[in-house]
């Protein structure tokens, strides 16, 4: 429990005294040796510790705070300035680094209750901390790692391997980035960055399921993304072209007008090449809109600008010549 003291007119806050820890976790016996990364950082949803999928108590939201800028910067080392402003932004209090060195000790108790070597993942060093994680403990790390795998298998036109490599991926999730953490300017962009990844992951799954011909499940699961998200371009594209798939042109017409009108409302703005070239073959009829590869269309966007004349990059290959 914190302790506030008041010196003046000066409210400090106190970590009190540094948590008796546990005696450290004990190596793992046979039937756990056979589970890799029992021990796991959470970041992808509420901050949290997990050894064989039980939880590690840690404290408070700036515990969690700390936890976080170390394991965004794991093992590199991390000056208290950085950490102060990871966890107050531009309004710490006097006592922000004596605060920190027990919000430190707690992280370490935590690390030492959840791995046998626990002791020696918490570095201090001369105004700095530096908190080591092995390959597979972190969550951020194993769902880059899936994704990038995914896309590789995108490239290759693989969509039946990426799409269970982008269920694994999206499945780590259990809510917004390091939800339980204050948000300050230092932090903010970092999770920011990785909620945008989350949604080009699963839009790239939308396309993967176009490439294997699963229409149906793409208007569900993308009507449910543009729910939360209705700018998203990348998002529109595969709903209007899974609708035009199944037959229905006029919904798949609806469906582009909704999102040039939102995007034009919301941000004063007309669609994009991208979305206005595939509402141009929509209208025409394009009977490359049945065969193109939106698999590697996806991973292309992402990577290279639009295609000449605004065509779905995985329709250029299909072009007749001299179009």
């Amino acid at each position: 429990m914190f302790i506030t003291a008041v010196r003046g007119d000066t409210v400090l806050e106190d970590p009190g005294r540094p948590p008796e820890c546990p005696p450290p976790a004990e190596p793992p016996d046979r039937a756990g040796a056979d589970r890799p990364h029992a021990f796991s950082l959470r970041l992808l949803g509420p901050v949290s510790l997990t050894v064989h999928d039980a939880d590690v108590p840690l404290g408070g939201p700036k515990v969690a705070a700390v936890l976080t800028a170390l394991a965004l910067h794991a093992n590199q080392w991390v000056s208290l300035d950085r950490l102060t402003a990871a966890v107050w932004g531009d309004t710490a209090p006097p006592s922000a680094r004596v605060n920190l060195r027990g919000y430190a000790a707690r992280v370490r108790c935590a690390m030492r209750t959840a791995a046998p070597d626990g002791d020696d993942r918490l570095t201090s060093g001369r105004a700095r901390y530096r908190l080591r994680l092995d390959p597979g403990e972190l969550d951020v790390d194993v769902f880059h790692a899936l994704a990038e795998q995914a896309r590789a298998a995108l490239r290759d036109g693989r969509a039946g391997e990426a799409i269970p490599l982008l269920d694994r991926a999206l499945a780590l999730w259990h809510g917004e980035p390091a939800e339980n953490v204050p948000r300050v300017p230092t932090i903010e962009p970092l999770l920011t960055a990785l909620e945008e990844r989350r949604l080009a992951v699963a839009e790239e799954r939308l396309g993967a399921l176009l490439a294997r011909g699963e229409d149906a499940l793409v208007v569900s699961a993308a009507r449910a993304m543009l729910a939360d998200h209705p700018d998203r371009e990348r998002t529109w594209g595969p709903l209007i072209l899974a609708l035009y798939r199944l037959g229905d042109v006029a919904g798949a017409l609806g469906a582009y007008g909704q999102a040039r009108a939102g995007i034009a409302r919301r941000l004063g703005i007309e669609p994009g090449p991208y979305l206005t070239g595939l509402h141009q073959m929509v209208l025409h009829r394009d009977p490359r809109l049945g065969s193109c590869a939106p698999a590697a269309w996806w991973v292309t966007t992402v990577d290279q600008p639009p295609a000449p004349g605004g065509y779905p990059p995985g329709a250029v290959a299909a072009r007749p010549a001299g179009r």
